[in-house]
């Protein structure tokens, strides 16, 4: 089992191959917290994994101290270990799920359309409409060239709350896929022990 550690603004799962699965902190109702889908997927996929921890009750500083916390370690881990990909998730109130990709311009056609393929067989997909809500706005989306490639999905308040196993078993998958088509090759990787 991958290892945890616990930060005081961030939980970091250290795993192997090349995604790595992000939330950033957050302040909504626990039943739109991500983190622990996060947290079961990287775990499942033996990922690396940087989860933000949800607090409604911090204030205005607070949060934008953890948001830039939980940027800077994810810039870390990414130089740190090669990673290609950072798959954020966050979470809305909408029904539905939307894959964010700022209209290709930071991750590849290939990326989007295996995550949009994977994904819509058991969910309401959308992709690249990009409303802003409280939800995104901490996203650590970085603004240059496709090193890493990096993809948002924002999960729904009704996929979290009644297809939890199914986002969990589908992201596990689409993590293994995603390595794979990055070029990831686990018996060659040193693996943390168990």
């Amino acid at each position: 089992m991958p290892i945890k550690i616990l930060h005081p603004n961030h939980t970091e799962v250290v795993g192997t191959g090349y995604v790595l699965l992000t939330t950033p902190h957050t302040t909504v109702p626990v039943e739109l917290y991500p983190g622990t889908i996060v947290e079961d997927v990287a775990l499942s996929s033996r990922a690396c994994a940087v989860i933000g921890k949800n607090n409604p009750a911090s204030n205005e500083e607070r949060i934008h101290a953890a948001r830039q916390e939980i940027t800077e370690r994810t810039s870390e881990i990414v130089k740190e270990n090669g990673i290609k990909c950072v798959l954020e998730i966050n979470s809305k109130t909408e029904p539905g799920l939307d894959i964010l990709t700022n209209q290709g311009k930071t991750c590849s056609q290939e990326t989007a359309n295996l995550i949009l393929t994977l994904l819509s067989k058991s969910f309401h997909v959308t992709i690249d409409q990009q409303p802003q809500t409280h939800e995104t706005k901490g996203s650590s989306a970085p603004t240059r060239n496709l090193d890493p490639q990096y993809v948002s999905v924002s999960i729904g308040s009704d996929e979290l709350a009644m297809s939890r196993d199914k986002l969990v078993d589908q992201l596990t998958e689409l993590v293994g896929l995603l390595n794979v088509r990055l070029g990831f090759d686990p018996a060659r990787q040193p693996t943390p022990e168990d």
